[in-house]
C-alpha cells in the first residue's frame, strides 16, 4: 500500500512539474484530491495550480478540499484556485470561510488568493472587513489588507474603524506603486 502511494504522490510531482502542459491529466487529478493519502491530495492541488485556468473543470473538487483535514492541503487548494482567477469565482463563499480558519497560513492564503480576484470578489468585502478587525496575526491582517486593496475604493460595506488598520492600510498604500 505504501509503493501505491508514493507512486501516486510523484505521478502527481510529475504532472505539476509538466504545468500547463498537463491538461489533460486535471480529471485524474481532480480524483487525487479525495485520496486517503494527504501528501497525494495536497500535491494534486500542487500540481492543478500548475496547470492553472486550463484545470477548471477541478474547481468544485478543489472547493470541497478548502475543507480538508490536512493544512498542507487547503493550502494548495487556495493556490490552485487562485490561479484560475476569475473562473473560480463560485470559490469565493468557501474562501472566505477560510478566512475563519484554525491555521493562520490557511487564512493568509485565503486572504492573498481573494486579492488576486480583486474586484470580482468583492462579496468578500465585508468578510474581508472583519478579518481586518479581528485579526491577530500580522501577516494574515497584511494579506486581509492587500485583499481590501486590490478589491478597489469602495469599502462602504468593510467596518475599517480601528486606528491600527487605517495606519496599516494608509502604509500599504503609500508602499504600493
Amino acid at each position: 500500500m505504501l509503493f501505491r502511494s508514493q507512486l501516486r504522490h510523484a505521478a502527481a510531482l510529475a504532472l505539476g512539474e509538466m504545468g500547463p502542459s498537463a491538461v489533460k491529466a486535471s480529471a485524474k487529478l481532480a480524483e487525487k484530491l479525495n485520496d486517503p493519502d494527504e501528501m497525494v491530495r495536497e500535491h494534486a492541488a500542487i500540481a492543478l495550480a500548475a496547470i492553472g485556468r486550463g484545470a477548471h473543470e477541478a474547481i468544485p473538487a478543489l472547493t470541497k478540499s478548502l475543507g480538508d483535514d490536512d493544512k498542507h492541503v487547503r493550502i494548495a487548494a487556495v493556490h490552485a484556485l487562485s490561479s484560475m482567477q476569475d473562473l473560480a469565482l463560485p470559490a469565493v463563499p468557501a474562501m472566505i470561510e477560510r478566512l475563519k480558519d484554525s491555521d493562520d497560513d490557511v487564512r493568509r492564503s485565503a486572504a492573498l488568493a481573494l486579492a488576486t480576484l480583486g474586484p470580482k470578489a468583492r462579496a468578500a468585502m465585508r468578510a474581508l472587513g472583519e478579518a481586518s478587525n479581528s485579526e491577530k496575526e500580522s501577516q494574515v491582517r497584511e494579506a486581509v489588507l492587500l485583499a481590501l486593496a486590490e478589491m478597489g475604493p469602495d469599502r462602504k460595506s468593510t467596518r475599517l474603524n480601528s486606528s491600527h488598520l487605517v495606519i496599516s492600510y494608509a502604509v500599504f498604500c503609500l508602499k504600493k506603486k
